[in-house]
């Protein structure tokens, strides 16, 4: 067998491994996100049926949280919910159509060359790392998706500015120009939707690499070059500008991180990047020799990987100057570590916000894939088969590792349970005390044009993110008709309980460790 057929029987059996992990998306997807969604997500969804509900793209009187959500899953899921009225299916759909958007950047980016590299960068971008609220799956392709479009984009002007270099003047590259126009249209939409976080973390390394590549290299400025950059500077202008206009993103509000702070900072950077990928963890009690000590270990070896594999990218360019996809790919990686070290992204995490990194991390993978597979070019037959066969086996068992994170359990048995009992009270609000999760999450399970579900805090007022201002500020003690749903962990009231002297209010239902109270007579 030589090398060439080593290669063809390995993508096939790649191919089938991907061909798995798509079907595993769709799976999840169509059937779990209404027993798994967080409050992340159901923020999304509350928005998406109030667009509609509306019939306008930027409700008056909104409150905003820290994008207008336009670049997540939403993207597909505002229209295909016009047509079926189903919040779930629509994500479910959507989320499938994003990681079709992302899966045709990376075979666009390994245009021109063997199969075997887009479906090895697949296989590793498709392992459910990890999967909860924030979490690496979620990010990219379940639930909200709220990173898919995000970290599409810079792949997309990666693989463009790649194209320009092999453009041939006599041949029209038809690829180029749908790639072109499909970059445009998710450029603006994460600009308008998310200020200038995508521009200045993924857009801006490529653009000042590849000038200063072209400028060092004294070449010549192209027609082509010219209408790229000028397309991205314009677009992400426009939409930079009409976010300003609807409200002001968090991404425009970045601040830099205190002298004192920053080291402290730099390291929970870094180790973000292993909380991303499943390879630390927060707890004292996991045993290295158990089956999550074990997945946690390959897991490590895969984060380190592309840490070392990146140090070679920048090694390789330095001595060579001459492979532009290492120099490209690795700025978007160092440039976004860079501005997540200087500036204070942590907001209310105990470690670090790690899905930032996932800009950073998509480059990572493909410049992985690339060493890795130049590489193994260059091996002899047998080294070839045993280095498949190892690769195979790991992006086997961290599937099947990832699989047991999607439980057949709905999250939100006890939700519904306490909205089918609020249901028989004929109550107009539901207020949760200090609990936005559960207040956000009931709106979109209940769908109720009666009843509103709402967060009280203990001054005795309501507080709304993501939803109709006129709710927040809301006094309790202003309401007739309504209940307070109260987790026991956190305040263990008693039957009857003097609200802070705003209401007195008695215990009517217990459901576990949550109990649901009305005004006393």
């Amino acid at each position: 067998m030589n090398r060439k057929k080593n290669f063809s029987v390995f993508e096939i059996l790649f191919s089938v491994i991907l061909f798995l992990q798509f079907l595993l998306l769709i799976i999840v997807n169509l059937t779990q996100i209404k027993m798994h969604f967080d409050s992340d997500a159901g923020m999304i969804m509350n928005h998406i049926m109030m667009i509609v509900k509306e019939k306008s793209l930027l409700i008056p009187d909104w409150v905003y949280p820290s994008t207008l959500e336009f670049d997540s899953t939403a993207f597909f899921a505002l229209p295909i919910y016009l047509i079926t009225r189903n919040i779930y299916l629509s994500l479910g759909l959507s989320n499938i159509l994003l990681c079709a958007l992302l899966s045709y950047s990376i075979l666009y980016l390994f245009d021109g060359i063997k199969k075997i590299y887009p479906i090895l960068t697949l296989n590793l971008l498709l392992i459910p790392y990890t999967v909860g609220a924030l979490d690496y799956y979620n990010m990219l392709f379940y639930i909200g998706a709220q990173y898919c479009i995000k970290v599409t984009v810079p792949i997309l002007l990666l693989g463009l500015m790649l194209h320009l270099r092999n453009e041939k003047k006599e041949k029209k590259d038809v690829k180029s120009i749908v790639a072109f126009i499909l970059y445009l249209i998710l450029l603006f939409v994460t600009s308008f939707s998310s200020g200038v976080y995508v521009f200045v973390c993924g857009l801006l390394p490529l653009l000042l690499a590849y000038s200063a590549y072209k400028f060092f290299n004294s070449e010549k400025i192209k027609k082509n070059e010219i209408i790229l950059f000028s397309g991205t500077v314009l677009c992400s202008l426009i939409g930079i500008l009409l976010n300003t206009k609807a409200q002001t993103a968090k991404g425009n509000g970045m601040v830099f991180v205190r002298v004192e702070n920053l080291w402290n900072n730099i390291q929970k950077c870094f180790f973000g990047l292993f909380q991303l990928l499943g390879s630390a963890t927060t707890s004292s009690e996991l045993k290295v020799i158990s089956s999550e000590g074990i997945e946690l270990l390959i897991k490590l070896g895969v984060t380190l990987s592309l840490i070392v594999f990146l140090i070679i990218a920048i090694i390789l360019f330095i001595k060579d100057k001459k492979d532009l996809f290492l120099l490209l790919g690795a700025s978007i990686t160092v440039w976004n570590f860079m501005i997540l070290c200087i500036t204070d992204t942590r907001y209310g995490a105990d470690t670090f916000e790690y899905r930032y990194h996932l800009i950073g991390l998509i480059p990572m993978f493909c410049i992985m894939t690339k060493l890795l597979l130049d590489g193994l070019e260059r091996l002899k037959k047998r080294q070839q088969i045993t280095l498949a066969v190892f690769g195979l086996l790991v992006l086997v068992y961290l599937n099947i590792a990832g699989i047991q994170s999607f439980k057949n359990v709905d999250e939100h048995a006890e939700l519904k349970e306490i909205i089918s009992y609020c249901k028989e009270l004929d109550v107009d609000t539901v207020f949760f005390l200090d609990d936005n999760q559960r207040a956000e999450n009931c709106r979109v399970l209940h769908q109720s044009e009666t009843v509103n579900y709402l967060v009280v805090h203990g001054d005795g007022k309501s507080f709304v993110r993501d939803y109709y201002q006129k709710y927040n500020g809301l006094p309790i003690a202003a309401e007739d008709n309504y209940a307070v749903v109260v987790d026991y962990s956190f305040f263990p009231w008693e039957e009857n309980v003097d609200f802070n002297g705003f209401v007195n209010l008695k215990r009517i239902k217990s459901f576990g460790g949550t109990g649901v109270y009305v005004k006393a007579e």
